[in-house]
């Protein structure tokens, strides 16, 4: 089997790890919970469904209230406690939901946790 030579190959002394590392440490959005984006966060070998589910708090990414309201899918943002229901306020700020010790301490939390939080 060939395989196919790319037109724009990257030069020979190319570091995929300090190229990445250095883009991500110039990004002007948050990123203090991934220090090292080269390495595994905590939860990679969850179950695909955990994982996900942490993913989606990590990144504020989830089908919460705030964002079906957004995208036409629900009538209404807010959550039982009349807030908007973003994923920081599920996480932070809800009275009903709040993790304790928030967004940082969820991102090292074992599965148990992950499970007690996904059933409330």
């Amino acid at each position: 089997m060939t395989r196919i030579i790319s037109k724009n190959p990257p030069p020979q002394d190319f570091n995929t790890n300090s190229t990445w590392t250095h883009e991500w440490e110039s990004l002007d959005t948050p990123n203090n919970l991934i220090t090292n984006p080269t390495l595994q966060p905590p939860g990679f070998n969850l179950p695909r469904q955990e994982c996900s589910t942490l993913n989606r708090f990590r990144t504020g990414h989830s089908p919460c209230l705030a964002n079906l309201h957004r995208w036409g899918i629900d009538a209404s943002p807010l959550c039982a406690c009349g807030m908007d229901q973003t994923m920081h306020h599920i996480i932070e700020e809800g009275p009903i939901y709040r993790f304790s010790g928030g967004l940082e301490t969820l991102h090292t939390e074992d599965q148990k946790q992950l499970l007690v939080l996904g059933t409330k």
